[in-house]
């Protein structure tokens, strides 16, 4: 073997040699850059956790002043301990929890005053904690945690880069060496990149949940307070006339109506909230038992009727396997629905029929877009920073649908000669209906 035939031999196992250590220190480089994308996905996805925390801890505040009004103490208590519960997940699980622990310990003072107010049903003293104390120190976690979150994303992205441009030296250094080094390489590159987009793919399913969640939260906050709001300054209004000696009966019972509607709104928004969280925790429960079916009508309508809406009522009375308060509030998420997103006037219909008593809340609107009615009786479709319909939530018809399920029956839309038609089916107690206990009304 000629001297300079040997030189080039060991010339080329020392670039082989090079190379391959070139591409395992490439490979080393990959497989530490994806370990730190991966500690900092787990990271951004606790700091999501902890947002969502702190929108709920401000929304059972919201929750626990509304319920104040009505003089419901049990859900003021379950929604101040859910707001106890919201901090304790923050300061146990939440990245930054050493930096905010000032903050939340301001929270925890704020929520037992609060409690205290509201415990002496005084909401005015609880909203002015919740709004001096709570709702700035609340807006610093959540501002810290928010920046906390995009600077992980930052880095998440810059780490992205350079593990992209490690790989291409890596692919280049491994083709040079062998066939089999490039196959194994490509493989072992490519479960990462697939591990990689299925982390990100996870990690961008939580945050559309969340922000989907945390804009329903928002936007139940700022609907609870407009009702309230109005309740407060009606029942001002006529604190003030009292005190005067100028009480006038005709401003009382003006006044005394409007206090009267802003409590049905209020009402009607707590309980469809308390519905999809119930179903959500899989708590959900339902009475079934024989139930004339004109009587959680009859008071239906009463409620109706003092609110000044119309609402033409034409059912033949049935015995029928149901549960009172649930269908009373299905048929009035029905008939919202058709006030605020159809037509008058806006019928109720009850009828026998082989498969069942039907029920049908009509209207003579435009109905539903075509390209909307498929998701029409989905959850979380509704954007917190969009206007809703002043009492309600965006959630009518998926609440509606899921006390339909919940009663046995699904709710079907169509439309009948330029009207909408909702409607479901409950089974009957008895074969044959008593149509002399039919019963009509024509309220408004």
């Amino acid at each position: 073997m000629s001297s300079s035939f040997r030189t080039r031999v060991e010339n080329a196992a020392g670039i082989v040699a090079f190379l391959t250590l070139l591409g395992a220190a490439v490979a080393f480089a990959l497989a530490d850059q994806t370990s730190r994308v991966s500690t900092d996905l787990i990271e951004v996805q606790a700091l999501e956790g902890a947002a969502t925390d702190a929108a709920l801890y401000r929304a059972n505040l919201a929750i626990a002043v509304a319920a104040t009004a009505s003089s419901d103490r049990e859900t003021v208590e379950a929604a101040v301990t859910a707001a106890h519960d919201a901090l304790d997940r923050i300061a146990a699980e939440a990245p930054l929890a050493s930096e905010l622990a000032a903050d939340i310990a301001i929270l925890r003072r704020s929520t037992d005053q609060i409690d205290q107010s509201l415990g002496a049903e005084d909401p005015v003293a609880a909203t002015e904690v919740a709004v001096r104390t709570a709702g700035p120190a609340l807006n610093r976690i959540s501002s810290r945690l928010e920046a906390g979150s995009a600077e992980l994303r930052a880095s998440i992205e810059a780490e992205q880069a350079e593990a992209g441009r490690a790989a291409r030296l890596s692919s280049f250094s491994a083709a040079l060496i062998a066939p089999a080094l490039v196959l194994w390489s490509y493989r072992r590159s490519a479960r990462r990149r697939l591990e990689h987009q299925r982390l990100q793919a996870e990690l961008q399913r939580t945050y559309d949940l969340g922000r989907a969640k945390d804009e329903l939260i928002a936007g139940l906050s700022h609907q609870l307070r407009t009702p309230l709001t109005g309740i407060q300054g009606f029942s001002s209004a006529v604190l003030d006339q009292a005190k005067s000696g100028q009480l006038q009966p005709e401003l009382v019972i003006e006044m005394m109506g409007a206090i009267y509607q802003e409590s049905q709104s209020l009402g009607r928004m707590i309980d469809d909230f308390l519905v999809t969280s119930r179903n959500d925790a899989g708590s959900l429960s339902f009475l079934l038992i024989p139930t004339r079916i004109t009587e959680p009508i009859r008071a239906l309508v009463d409620a109706t009727v003092r609110t000044g809406e119309r609402l033409d009522v034409e059912v033949a009375d049935q015995l029928v396997l149901t549960d009172q308060s649930r269908i009373k509030q299905l048929l009035r998420n029905l008939i919202d629905n058709a006030y605020a997103h159809g037509r008058g006037p806006v019928e109720l219909r009850g009828f026998v029929r082989d498969d069942g008593y039907v029920l049908q809340v009509v209207d003579h609107g435009p109905g539903i877009a075509p390209d909307e009615v498929d998701k029409a009786f989905s959850g979380f479709i509704y954007s917190g920073r969009e206007a809703t319909v002043t009492g309600s939530l965006g959630l009518g018809l998926f609440v509606a649908q899921t006390l339909a399920e919940g009663l046995g029956s699904q709710i079907e839309y169509r439309r009948e000669v330029n009207t909408t038609v909702f409607e479901f089916i409950i089974p009957r107690v008895v074969s044959s209906p008593d149509s002399a206990n039919s019963y009509s009304v024509a309220s408004g």
